[in-house]
């Protein structure tokens, strides 16, 4: 049953009839923005599909779509003439609601690609009292050239490598050298400095984690209407233990758009470490309706939040999907081993946990010999949580004692006279949270409690 006012579309990739292979990129793309566009609306649920599928896999989807609207497109270019055909189709009784054809030069795509996301939201105005037409917001035009390098870019970052971040920065500085005021290739190279820094180069943390936010703070001063920028801006914020100024950006980022499975997937597990367990887990199964052929891509959010839910049956059922000793995420595998310690399943949890000491050694040491307690510190830094985490027992039984308790970055003191008094400052381009700690006339001083850098 749909909510009231909430109309479903889901786009399939356009297909390229293009001779020239390569400029499938732009083929990608069309189909990309148009859901990322759509997913803006509050009365819209958009339905992404992957880009490389099997036939099957389509018919399939096409079969189980019921209700609400679909979108299939065909992209063609002829040297520098780019030509889509479109249509809209009511999934309930699969006839034609609408269809077009676009034509414009290759130099042109950004407006080609506004016509088509405005006659798409014309056609859906029709079945929706709210004026979804007067709600768009031009997009900044952006310059073809930068815009081309904009899109190499993201792809480098979705291979998850240390290599291909590097190519990925490569595209991004090409990008602002085009544009120097382009916000998303801003977000782009702090996308890529945070890979590194969370995922790769442990040795380069500070150094990783810097550029993160100088980039991120960049995007911000630039686009402060844009939900991607606010999500990394709340990733780093967790990691420098702000919680509270963590939270704002991400649930900014939610106001802006929370129909993006790709970022509300990441908002989910840092809300994990701030203590949200139940929003978050809500917040995930939404992203799996909406990206439901994506679902793979992100068990290890799942197996995360139904663990430290302590729904350790769940979050078994969910590693059964999971492919043995290779960690989607570096650390999946150790929580694996977790979740086997809760449920008595030892062979199990030592088979994960040895598997992430392999993660480790090959990430980390380089195959070289290490100390058990190397990787298990490593796992805590990946993991910054503001509380407790059902992480801990495991860890002292696997370390046989030496590991005692996690650092937690906030702890319940217990004394109900403590008054804080708690205020957003924008700083910068960024808003931060400023606290004010008033404790008993018996503990000292007052203390003003602000963020590390601008302490």
């Amino acid at each position: 049953m749909q909510k009231e006012h909430s109309i479903t579309v889901t786009v399939f990739p356009f297909e390229d009839l293009s001779d020239q292979k390569e400029l499938g990129i732009f083929c990608r793309a069309f189909s990309e923005d148009l859901e990322t566009e759509l997913s803006r609306f509050r009365q819209l649920s958009v339905v992404k599909f992957p880009h490389h599928f099997l036939q099957g896999d389509a018919q399939q989807l096409l079969e189980s779509l019921k209700f609400g609207y679909f979108v299939q497109g065909t992209f063609r270019s002829e040297k520098q003439t780019i030509r889509l055909n479109v249509q809209l189709y009511d999934s309930e009784n699969r006839r034609l609601v609408w269809g077009n054809r676009l034509e414009g030069e290759l130099n042109d795509v950004n407006d080609l690609q506004d016509n088509l996301l405005k006659s798409v939201v014309t056609v859906l105005q029709q079945q929706i009292d709210h004026d979804l037409l007067s709600k768009i917001k031009q997009r900044p035009k952006v310059a073809f050239n930068a815009y081309e390098h904009w899109l190499y870019g993201m792809e480098e970052l979705k291979k998850g490598s240390l290599e291909a971040d590097v190519k990925a920065r490569e595209h991004f500085e090409k990008a602002l050298e085009i544009q120097p005021e382009y916000a998303l290739a801003y977000t782009g190279m702090s996308l890529s400095y945070f890979n590194e820094w969370t995922c790769q180069l442990w040795d380069r943390w500070d150094l990783s984690k810097s550029g993160a936010f100088e980039w991120a703070q960049k995007a911000v001063e630039l686009d402060d209407q844009n939900h991607i920028i606010a999500m990394v801006l709340g990733r780093i914020y967790v990691y420098e233990g702000s919680y509270s100024t963590a939270e704002y950006y991400f649930r900014r980022s939610l106001m802006l758009n929370s129909n993006d499975p790709d970022t509300l997937f990441s908002i989910t597990l840092y809300f994990v470490y701030m203590g949200l367990g139940k929003e978050s887990k809500e917040l995930y199964e939404k992203g799996v309706l909406m990206n439901p052929f994506y679902k793979v891509n992100h068990l290890r959010i799942g197996i995360f939040i139904y663990f430290e839910l302590g729904e350790y049956e769940k979050a078994a059922s969910v590693i059964t999907h999971h492919h043995k000793g290779k960690a989607m995420i570096a650390d999946t595998d150790a929580y694996c081993a977790a979740i086997y310690y809760h449920l008595n399943q030892y062979d199990k949890m030592q088979f994960y946990w040895n598997a992430f000491l392999d993660v480790y050694r090959k990430l980390m040491s380089k195959g070289e010999d290490f100390d058990q307690q190397e990787a298990i510190d490593w796992l805590l830094k990946l993991n910054p949580h503001k509380q407790q985490t059902n992480m801990e027992a495991f860890l002292r039984f696997i370390s046989k004692g030496q590991f005692e308790n996690y650092p937690v970055k906030a702890k319940d003191t217990g004394n109900k006279e403590i008054v804080v008094e708690s205020h957003f400052v924008k700083e910068s381009g960024t808003w931060k949270n400023h606290v004010r700690r008033r404790d008993p006339p018996n503990a000292g001083t007052e203390r003003f409690l602000r963020h590390p850098k601008n302490a």
